[in-house]
This record gives structure tokens, sequence and C-alpha cells, in this order.
């Protein structure tokens, strides 16, 4: 992932305003969605739903979290970078 100086400057105010410093753990944010989505998986394969995803970006939409459920209900991803 890479950010133009910009958006690197824009997320970092996003973050400093929300109280995260530079040192924040951000394996331990992405292993917290990861136990999300994969909870929101059994809950949606439990009710037999299909999930796609639609994205335009991959900069910020956090496949990496997301694929199990993606994959564990038959959805398709539909990506245009």
């Amino acid at each position: 992932m890479s950010f133009s100086r910009r958006e690197f400057l824009q997320a970092l105010a996003i973050a400093s305003a929300g109280g995260m410093s530079l040192q924040s753990n951000f394996a331990q944010a992405q292993s917290s969605a990861k136990k999300f989505y994969d909870s929101l998986s059994k809950r949606v394969i439990a009710k037999q739903i299909i999930i796609d995803l639609f994205a335009f970006t991959l900069n910020e939409m956090g496949l990496a979290e997301m694929i199990e459920l993606l994959n564990n209900s038959g959805g398709f991803i539909v990506m245009h970078e």
C-alpha cells in the first residue's frame, strides 16, 4: 500500500485527532478486525447468506481481514483500482 504525501498527512492528522499515537499497534487492530469478520462469517453461514463485495479502492477497505467472510459465504469480490 502506498500513500501520496497528502494522503499520509491526512491520515496522520485524523489519527492524531482520534488519539492514536504513531506507535500504535496496528497488528493488534488487524487481528481484532479479523476476529470480527471470522465471527460474522460463522453467523452468515448459519443463516445461509451470501456476501458480495464491490470495491473501487484497495487502500482502506480491509480485504485481508474480510477474505474468510467472502470465501466461506461463497460470495464474489469485484474490484476496480
